[in-house]
């Protein structure tokens, strides 16, 4: 039996691939979306990730999206926002099912999340099993985590060589779902590469409620370090959003 961890390298997905070797599961595929995307850093976490789901004896692949997401906003004229996130569906979706149904055309394997009811209150009636999902084709949707509590992922996470993370897994940033916290942990890079795309454009990428008069996403992430300092968090953003199917953020 086929597994297929869906995940970004942040702190659920390394504990699901710990949970997953502890419980000595075979036949395991991680698969991380490159979406184009993310933060200049984290091609360094995925990289060191895939050589440790390699030593665990399970198979890390990265697929590539046909469209990246700067060329996906680019070619609709808009950017997604909180409402309609069409970036997850489009980028990871499609690029999933795509592989999917190559790898898997009788649909027998089973997907897995790292979702849990504590990550959020839209989450806590998570069940164990899906028997169906309806965003990978029918297939069976485990989430093996979904009573862990954050101790017992902190603890899953401690016994692999990976730090606890203070944030959320960086496969796409800025979000659109960032808020100003998300976004002042970013990088000067982060924001400056999002600009361009709002020039570009001519529109914010995030809730036109967080700029001032005149302001681009970079003007805005400087003026927040100014104004304000929020706490490194490992927020989960994507409860209520199609993103939260693909594993966003985890």
């Amino acid at each position: 039996m086929m597994h297929f961890i869906i995940g970004n390298y942040g702190n659920e997905t390394i504990a699901l691939l710990s949970w997953a070797k502890a419980n000595n599961l075979s036949d395991l595929y991680c698969l991380y979306v490159d979406t184009g995307w993310a933060a200049p850093s984290w091609g360094e976490r995925v990289h060191a990730a895939e050589s440790w789901v390699r030593s665990l004896g399970f198979t890390p692949l990265t697929l590539k999206s046909q469209l990246d997401f700067a060329e996906m906003v680019r070619s609709r004229g808009e950017f997604p926002n909180r409402k309609f996130q069409w970036c997850a569906s489009t980028l990871k979706g499609l690029t999933l099912l795509d592989y999917l149904e190559v790898q898997d055309p009788l649909r027998e394997g089973i997907i897995m999340l790292p979702h849990r009811r504590s990550l959020s209150p839209k989450l806590q009636d998570l069940p164990e099993w899906v028997e169906e999902s309806e965003y990978y084709a029918g297939r069976k949707l485990w989430y093996p985590l979904y009573l862990h509590d954050e101790a017992l992922v902190q603890a899953r996470v401690a016994a692999t060589p990976f730090p606890w993370l203070l944030h959320r897994s960086l496969e796409c940033d800025p979000c659109v779902n960032s808020d100003k916290c998300d976004l002042l942990r970013g990088e000067a890079k982060v924001s400056t590469k999002a600009a361009a795309l709002e020039r570009e454009l001519g529109m914010p990428m995030l809730d036109a409620s967080m700029y001032q008069q005149g302001e681009d996403i970079f003007s805005l992430w400087q003026r927040l370090g100014k104004e304000q300092s929020c706490p490194h968090q490992n927020k989960y953003l994507f409860d209520q959003s199609c993103a939260s199917p693909f594993a966003c953020g985890l």
